[in-house]
């Protein structure tokens, strides 16, 4: 405001603003005074203006922070999705449910250059075992411990890119109530001199009750 007269003047200015845009939001001069409402912020200034004088407030919303941040999350998102989707990546799915189970194991190489001598482990709850049939691989090794069964695929090479699928039938040993969760599978190999894991999602069944 402006003082065109020959004596001083004493004024005043208000503005509001929303609680978000009061994120963003700088004052200069700072406000005298501010008074909360419901979902809004009154800022006031009382000043005094000298004859043939001006007194400039500013009051400025700048959301360029809020891009920055946005950008920011998406390079953030960007850079997470390749960490998990660099390497061996193992996807566990279940196939079929009921009383004869079927679960997959999809392999896939995603290292950009290939990788050899891949151990694929599986692991069951002692309440379920593998059938005899086995659609694609036979495991390499069955190991039985007390209350867990593990299964392991040695696989020998895996090209640039490559997905290999790995499917066995589940047989309950038990009459199984409600869903049973199956544990992730894990990939593990070595890389530039490092030994390297990957694990899957886990799954759950859903038996049949008979």
């Amino acid at each position: 405001r402006t003082n065109d007269g020959n004596t001083q003047i004493i004024s005043s200015y208000s503005t509001t603003l929303k609680q978000f845009e009061k994120i963003f939001t700088t004052f200069s001069p700072k406000p005298s005074r501010q008074i909360k409402e419901e979902g809004i912020s009154k800022y006031e200034w009382d000043f005094t203006i000298k004859p043939q004088h001006r007194y400039d407030i500013v009051v400025e919303t700048d959301y360029k922070p809020l891009f920055y941040l946005f950008v920011l999350f998406l390079v953030a998102v960007y850079f997470v999705f390749l960490w998990l989707n660099h390497g061996v990546i193992v996807t566990k799915k279940v196939i079929k449910t009921g009383k004869e189970m079927k679960v997959a194991l999809l392999v896939k190489n995603n290292l950009g250059i290939p990788v050899k001598n891949v151990e694929l482990r599986d692991v069951l709850p002692k309440v379920i075992h593998p059938s005899k049939e086995y659609a694609t691989i036979k495991p390499n090794k069955i190991e039985r411990f007390e209350h867990s069964l593990h299964l392991t695929w040695d696989l020998l090479h895996l090209d640039k890119g490559e997905e290999r699928i790995v499917s066995y039938k589940l047989e309950p040993k038990m009459h199984l109530l409600g869903k049973l969760k199956l544990p992730p599978a894990r990939a593990r190999y070595e890389h530039k001199g490092k030994d390297v894991k990957h694990y899957s999602n886990s799954v759950s069944l859903y038996p049949k009750r008979e």
